[in-house]
């Protein structure tokens, strides 16, 4: 503690700091600034399936040893690596990504494993994009920090160490030498480090993804004061961060939201759109075809007591189900054709529809009950 006492003393500490579920999509975002998503590395490396770092990729090693760099760096990574599969052929990768000196074991990147946790909910720590599995503490510390000693609530992801550490060694136009179809994520905390600005990000974002689907995949998004999920098996969480920061309510589940609670929930629903482009925000009306030349629609959307399911004329019989929004089911049926589905059982709130065929999920539909 007194170590960590000295770098708060030369540097400042950021108290809403986000990483990722895993050390592996971690270690890949800080390296080349991009979120999972762009890498491909979504969750830890256990296997051939899992999705590995391309060496191609444009990585802070190289950049500092770039032709166009001011300054010429010796490289080291220091640390864990854990990017490719453990195998001999792969021992040569630091050193294509741009490092002369590899040596192991690159820091505590995640919430605590859900096996020492001390949390009331322990399956919300890490492997998960809740509070105790991507809020992690963060001091940077040096020379370069103006008035050391502060603290920052500054949104800021693990992902802008990539363009803080090239840009603090003094290359400044790096982004010419990145790649062109591949935009960098990171940001600079280059400004807030020197006090000349008091944040960088109106949201940051985290994600997990694993090529096995667990139920916890999925991606979440915050501002300062609000956080919204988008699990990848269609429901949606949302909750006041700033006044419950253990994540207890849920306030999809206590339709409709206030006034202030829904600005924020179309902002972030519109950020992650845009961001990685799916799904539609109302909260949370929108459909999404699984399939090609589906035949489904649903009306109406809101719902007051019976929803309409259209079928093209080719529709062959479906199984579904409706779920609420935090996945539980609350309607099945089978051999569905054509026709009204009544729903006046269901209370108010976010619901989601899920068409099966003989074929697999094909359709899936968020929609409203009034």
């Amino acid at each position: 503690m007194p170590n960590v006492r000295s770098l708060l003393q030369n540097g400042m500490r950021f108290t809403k700091a986000w990483s990722y579920p895993y050390c592996s999509e971690i270690r890949a975002a800080v390296l080349t600034g991009h979120y999972p998503f762009h890498t491909g590395v979504g969750t830890v490396i256990t296997s051939a399936a899992n999705g590995q770092l391309d060496t191609a990729e444009i990585s802070i090693g190289k950049l500092l040893k770039n032709a166009a760099a001011p300054t010429k760096y010796a490289t080291a990574n220091i640390g864990k690596w854990h990017l490719h599969t453990q195998i001999a052929a792969n021992r040569d990768f630091p050193a294509a990504l741009g490092y002369d000196h590899y040596s192991g074991n690159f820091i505590g990147d995640n919430g605590d494993d859900t096996r020492i946790c001390q949390l009331p909910n322990p399956q919300r720590a890490k492997g998960t994009v809740y509070e105790n599995g991507v809020h992690v503490p963060m001091i940077i510390s040096g020379p370069a920090v103006a008035s050391p000693g502060r603290t920052s609530d500054a949104l800021v992801s693990t992902t802008d160490l990539f363009a803080t550490i090239v840009e603090m060694a003094g290359f400044s136009d790096w982004k010419m030498h990145t790649l062109p179809t591949k935009p960098v994520d990171a940001v600079s905390l280059v400004p807030i480090l020197k006090n000349e600005n008091t944040a960088v990000h109106d949201w940051v974002f985290t994600e997990v993804f694993d090529p096995e689907h667990l139920p916890d995949d999925g991606k979440a998004i915050r501002d300062f004061d609000f956080k919204l999920f988008r699990f990848d098996d269609g429901h949606e969480e949302f909750y006041k961060i700033a006044t419950d920061p253990n994540e207890n309510t849920n306030l999809l589940l206590q339709l409709p939201l206030d006034a202030d609670a829904q600005g924020h929930y179309l902002f972030l629903c519109n950020a992650l759109t845009n961001l990685v482009g799916t799904s539609a925000c109302m909260p949370s009306v929108g459909t999404e075809n699984l399939g090609e030349n589906v035949g489904f629609s649903i009306s109406p959307n809101p719902v007051l007591d019976f929803l309409e399911i259209h079928f093209s004329e080719n529709g062959l019989p479906a199984t579904g189900e409706i779920l609420d929004a935090a996945g539980r089911r609350m309607l099945f049926f089978t051999d569905f054709k054509k026709g009204k589905l009544d729903v006046s059982s269901l209370p108010a709130g976010v619901f989601f529809v899920k068409i099966l065929d003989e074929n697999g999920w094909i359709f899936s539909s968020r929609f409203v009950k009034n």
